[in-house]
């Protein structure tokens, strides 16, 4: 486990490249729509080791866990939150022992999928404990760093950074996903990212960013706002390859590697100190990234 102070002094040496999309890539391996994601890690361990072996053989320095659906409440609605526990630490130990070069396992903790109340019927209190019983387990199977992505509740993304929080001095990036719109970048909740950036930062987020959305300029103008915002704070972003298509009944992503590379440098020139991939990114995206002067400086 990377300690705070050691992510931020790894930090100050120059931008880490992070892996890219788990999903995309369980999809290609065979994984069918309707299932759950993180079943894989007892059902088909091998390929999502082949992921995170892929990866960290691209260049990537940091890999994600195939945990992102993996807390009680998201796993209640196909009856396997007795599992919630047992498929994060798989996450994790699956993939430190497959990290090859990677110096960090990044455990991965998505939205739980509900609503907080008054909008829905989740109280805060369980959505706290579901996501502090997760990170626990990412913990306890290897995981040195958290990842708290693609929320677009503020309240829940704070409540998962205070459950984050409770498994003791380990980094925690905080990632937004946002939407651009005619009055301006906001989350589907209408967080924008300069409430984004000045709440989670508050909260303890040794590095905060976004993730997903609907394309490159779009992360690329969330960022800009996010540093306008906070000059100080160490940021992540996550694109997609582009904006998704439907192809002959398949979502399609139209950048291939050296294109998403050569849109996203501009992230590196506003100061990211995080930088990978998401929906649609691949192997072939993070090799690209890596040969971006702002990471072949560092060999």
């Amino acid at each position: 486990m990377a300690t705070r102070a050691e992510f931020r002094e790894r930090l100050a040496r120059g931008p880490v490249l992070l892996d890219g999309g788990i999903g995309t890539e369980l999809m290609k391996r065979g994984l069918a729509a309707g299932t759950v994601p993180e079943t894989w890690l007892e059902s088909n361990p091998d390929a999502v080791r082949d992921i995170h072996r892929s990866y960290a053989a691209a260049g990537a320095e940091a890999l994600y866990t195939n945990s992102f659906g993996a807390n009680a409440i998201k796993l209640a609605h196909p009856g396997l939150s007795a599992k919630a526990a047992l498929f994060n630490r798989l996450a994790a130990s699956l993939a430190r022992e497959s990290r090859g070069t990677a110096s960090w396992v990044v455990g991965s903790m998505g939205p739980t999928g509900g609503m907080l109340e008054p909008y829905g019927d989740l109280e805060e209190e369980p959505v706290r404990a579901a996501f502090a019983e997760q990170a626990r387990a990412l913990k306890e199977g290897g995981a040195d760093v958290l990842v708290v992505e693609t929320f677009t509740d503020l309240r829940e993304a704070l409540l998962a950074l205070a459950g984050a929080r409770e498994a003791g001095d380990i980094p925690v990036i905080a990632s937004m996903s946002f939407e651009g719109a005619t009055q301006g970048y906001r989350t589907m909740m209408g967080v924008t990212p300069e409430k984004a950036v000045e709440e989670l930062s508050k909260a303890g987020a040794d590095a905060v960013g976004t993730n997903c959305g609907k394309g490159v300029a779009d992360v690329i103008e969330v960022i800009r706002r996010m540093r306008r915002a906070a000059p100080a704070v160490a940021l992540a972003a996550k694109p997609n390859a582009g904006i998704p298509e439907m192809r002959d009944g398949k979502m399609f992503y139209p950048l291939d590697g050296a294109s998403f590379a050569r849109q996203a440098a501009p992230l590196l020139d506003l100061g990211v100190s995080l930088l990978g991939g998401c929906c649609g990114t691949g192997p072939e995206h993070i090799k690209a990234l890596s040969a971006l002067p702002a990471f072949t400086r560092k060999r």
